[in-house]
């Protein structure tokens, strides 16, 4: 699955991010964007960057998730982007945005759409795609979650091992029903 220009900044972000960043020790208590806030997972760890005004969090159930937002093998990780619409994209509906934003990465192979509908963030209109897909040998469960507030673009993504995504789901639910708007 490609990702549409719109995405490339988000994941050129992403990738930048969890190469640079360092990870915070676990406990930290919220993760804390432009326009929310939301629980960190107990335990978790955290790691975050600022670039050119998208801002990204990392947040894993041990260790780190990988430049592809892949934690290891058995372990769950959450990542949120939050970036600035500009131009054509501040007039793009929810739906619209998440077609150009979810997509997997590079080298995943077996990609297979398990569900999309819609939903809502703290109040706000979203939409949620669930994917599986295989990737460096494993087959990972991705559950992603695409709003808006204002013109901010919001992606949050689950991910996992297909074995573990009761636990990704349920920590996604967590997360998101922790969710505030600043």
């Amino acid at each position: 699955m490609r990702r549409p220009q719109i995405s490339t900044t988000l994941v050129a972000a992403a990738t930048t991010f969890a190469l640079l960043a360092g990870a915070a020790p676990a406990g930290a208590a919220d993760v804390v964007g432009r326009s929310f806030r939301a629980p960190v997972p107990t335990g978790w760890t955290t790691a975050s960057t600022d670039r050119s005004g998208v801002r990204t969090f990392s947040l894993a159930s041990k260790g780190r998730l990988s430049a592809a937002n892949v934690p290891a093998r058995g372990r769950l990780g959450l990542a949120t982007l939050e970036a600035p619409l500009r131009g054509k994209g501040r007039r793009l509906s929810v739906s619209a945005l998440a077609d150009a934003i979810i997509g997997v990465p590079t080298g995943a192979t077996d990609v297979r759409r398990v569900g999309r509908g819609g939903t809502k963030v703290a109040g706000a209109k979203a939409v949620s795609v669930r994917l599986t897909f295989r990737f460096r040998g494993r087959r990972i469960y991705q559950h992603d979650l695409v709003t808006r507030r204002g013109n901010r673009v919001i992606f949050i993504e689950a991910i996992s091992d297909v074995s573990r995504r009761s636990a990704a789901v349920r920590e996604l639910h967590t997360y998101v029903g922790g969710w505030r708007w600043r």
